[in-house]
């Protein structure tokens, strides 16, 4: 029973995880506010709607591409995964990332296939491949509001607005941040001295492997990969009418900084993100119907339409 019950343990995690990703993008879906809008869109420009939506798809199919190949990179310093097993893991941490606050859930959703002494590590090699994307929305989002900022389409007014928006959605950050801080102070001596600590430095020496061969790669995919998902919004935005003109693309990157570092539990997450494009993008347009709905479109395809996907890619055996 124990044999039984270990073999078929990743599967049942997997459809478990997929069915309440099933129900959670059912759930968002029947919500959406926006439908009348949409519909009207695709009656008055049929075939060019239709288009944006298939080139939305291709943009989303490179997308999950590159974070595969960036995840085949990564992970080859512990063992390197096929292109499938690799893309199913994506698969995997996109949907476990929709069921969990600020998408933490994604690494682990990543590290469920590798056989069981491989998951610490590749959980590590996640962070760091988060923590790469992370630096990449900082410098893009920090250098549109610099050029933002001179040409005045953006004041300081505005800066300190991002700010308190940040605050007031991810207020419980530093206060995390301590505890977790105060409790590695109490455990430390602890783990000195302990076997555990032995092996969570033998984890960590996962990093000494990757060479700047590795990091140099996996970060160019990482911004390849930041310029493909800012393209897909910049287009179905400029399909709308609500960018217009080339420095109100900048305020794409600047979106997703602030997204990015505004933590929210799943079921308030589409909220947050059309709350913050209306608050961002309103610096180009009025048309509230056009931001939410092109942000709902993204929210489909990069991670509605990836997360049903899972939902019949399932595996019995870890890789």
């Amino acid at each position: 029973m124990a044999r039984l019950s270990g073999k078929y343990y990743s599967l049942v995690v997997q459809i478990v995880i997929s069915i309440l990703a099933l129900v959670y993008v059912a759930y968002k879906v029947m919500l959406f506010p926006n439908w009348s809008f949409f519909f009207t869109q695709l009656l008055a420009t049929k075939w060019r709607f239709i288009f944006i939506l298939l080139v939305q798809l291709l943009l989303s199919f490179i997308n999950l591409s590159i974070e595969t190949k960036k995840w085949q990179l990564l992970t080859s310093v512990l063992i390197k995964p096929p292109f499938g097993t690799a893309f199913l893991q994506i698969i995997r941490g996109v949907q476990l990332g929709m069921l969990t606050p600020a998408r933490t859930g994604e690494p682990v959703g990543k590290a469920l296939l590798f056989n069981k002494g491989y998951r610490t590590q590749a959980l590590l090699l996640s962070a760091a491949g988060s923590m790469m994307q992370n630096l990449v929305i900082i410098l893009a989002g920090t250098i549109s509001i610099l050029i933002l900022s001179y040409h005045g389409i953006i004041d300081a007014a505005f800066v300190k607005s991002i700010q308190q928006s940040i605050l007031r959605y991810g207020f419980l950050l530093p206060l995390v941040g301590l505890l977790i801080l105060l409790g590695l102070y109490r455990t430390l001596k602890l783990f000195l001295s302990h076997a555990v600590f032995r092996r969570i430095s033998l984890h960590i020496q996962i990093y000494k492997k990757m060479g700047w061969a590795v990091l140099t790669n996996a970060f160019l995919l990482t911004i390849f990969r930041f310029l493909i998902f800012s393209c897909q919004l910049w287009l179905i935005l400029h399909f709308f009418g609500v960018i217009d003109s080339f420095l109100f693309i900048l305020l794409v990157p600047l979106y997703f900084l602030i997204i990015t570092f505004i933590p929210s539990i799943a079921l308030a997450d589409l909220g947050i993100r059309s709350s913050m494009a209306l608050f961002v993008f309103g610096l180009a347009s009025s048309n509230t119907g056009a931001i939410i709905t092109g942000v709902f479109i993204i929210w489909i395809f990069n991670l509605a339409i990836p997360s049903l996907l899972g939902f019949f890619l399932l595996k019995r055996k870890n890789n």
